[in-house]
């Protein structure tokens, strides 16, 4: 998953945002049985401008 921000703790609040929803969710969506969301990799950049985070999560289903 990528986010963006116009400023650095912008794009660092959507980040923390969007591992609170996803890390540990299990569950079924639409019809897909996950067990769980890990986060395994996060990495910053900034282009043109912007602030990127870089989110990459391991989903396991059953």
């Amino acid at each position: 998953m990528i986010v963006a921000g116009s400023t650095y703790p912008e794009a660092l609040q959507i980040a923390k945002q969007v591992l609170g929803r996803m890390e540990h969710t299990r569950g079924l969506y639409e019809g897909i049985s996950i067990s769980e969301i890990k986060l395994v990799n996060a990495e910053e950049d900034y282009i043109e401008d912007a602030f990127i985070q870089k989110l990459t999560f391991n989903i396991e289903i059953l």
